[in-house]
């Protein structure tokens, strides 16, 4: 009797574990069809497909589905006809958001409701930080918002780009002062985008034009001078805000190595750039006490990050300085740097400058 009734608990036990690991996995699917349905964890990115005219609905899943807009046919297929929604497409190429949903979807193809997109010829120039960009493409040319441009900029996902790969969460950087985590990395140049272009789009053909100039060799040289791809990216950064011509980019990297390794410089840079960069505005004497980790003057090593988007030739010097004992430059009016390897020379220069904006 006693076996019966163990039996009998068993078999129960056995069938409301059935019941629950059911429940689950039907909780599971139906999770996945409506985020694929009303594509709920979606980017906010687009993505063009062409149908055919007179395509069916199934026959239309097909190029939905390489193009990233849906993740299955069969549901795709089988949601519409579920809600009564069947009838053939209106062909042509079609551009859509993946956030709006097999509804969204099933609209735009069936009614021939192609978005007419305008290009735009974007300008990036050396040197522009990432708020210049913003003002560049949002505020000059209405493409994405400001809000949308900083978060993409921060939290944006492009982990599929390996020089990234170094750089630490946002979250992470920030706590060492850093502003933008993708400055330093957005390629200037001439750019074309559509007038609706997201700002992740932006962004990611920025980062890609990157890669394709700070290519593997690059990447490599790094590694055998002994420096990070974002320290190497961040001397270019002040380089390219250092000097006006490029002709002056290895004597500028050649100063800024040759202090990192001075004791009596402490490991400074006592860079205006790096000051000017955080203060948004140029710098006045009394600004070399300012509390900031961009603060050059007060803290040895370089900033927490790039202090702008350099260009290659900023980049290659930045591995390559040239060699030389100077430590000291100073800037005239018309770009040209003198150099000393002396303070006392450094200050025989400064005088050549202001006397020479004085003759002017």
């Amino acid at each position: 009797m006693k076996t019966n009734k163990q039996e009998k608990y068993r078999k129960i036990l056995k069938y409301a574990a059935s019941v629950a690991t059911c429940a689950v996995v039907f909780s599971a699917l139906v999770l996945i069809l409506a985020n694929d349905a009303f594509a709920i964890t979606a980017k906010n990115e687009e993505a063009t497909v062409t149908v055919e005219d007179g395509a069916s609905i199934w026959e239309a899943s097909a190029p939905l589905k390489k193009s990233g807009l849906i993740k299955s046919r069969a549901w795709f297929s089988a949601y519409l006809a579920l809600r009564g929604k069947q009838g053939e497409c209106v062909g042509g190429n079609y551009v859509l958001n993946k956030t709006v949903g097999f509804d969204g979807i099933y609209r735009a193809i069936t009614s021939g409701q192609k978005k007419k997109r305008t290009s735009v010829t974007v300008v990036i120039p050396e040197g522009s930080t990432v708020d210049d960009i913003i003002n560049i493409v949002c505020v000059q040319h209405g493409i994405s918002s400001r809000e949308e441009m900083v978060e993409t900029v921060n939290y944006g996902d492009f982990s599929k780009y390996k020089f990234l790969s170094e750089l630490a969460d946002f979250d992470k950087l920030k706590e060492n002062g850093r502003k933008y985590r993708l400055e330093g990395y957005l390629y200037p140049d001439t750019y074309c985008f559509y007038s609706d272009s997201s700002a992740y789009a932006v962004i990611d053909k920025l980062l890609l034009n990157f890669g394709n100039k700070f290519d593997e060799k690059y990447r490599r040289a790094c590694k055998a001078q002994g420096l990070t791809i974002d320290e190497a990216v961040t001397l270019a950064s002040m380089i390219i805000k250092e000097a006006r011509y490029v002709s002056d980019y290895p004597k500028v990297s050649s100063v800024f190595s040759n202090r990192l390794k001075s004791k009596s410089f402490g490991g400074r840079l006592d860079s205006d750039a790096t000051l000017v960069y955080i203060l948004g505005r140029q710098m006045k004497s009394e600004d070399k006490a300012l509390e900031s980790k961009y603060n050059s003057y007060k803290y040895g090593g370089l900033p927490p990050g790039p202090i702008a988007n350099p260009d290659v030739n900023a980049l290659s010097y930045a591995i390559y300085p040239d060699k030389t004992g100077y430590y000291y430059f100073v800037a005239g009016d018309d770009g040209k740097i003198l150099y000393s390897s002396t303070y006392s020379g450094h200050i025989r220069n400064i005088e050549k400058v202001r006397n020479s904006s004085a003759e002017q």
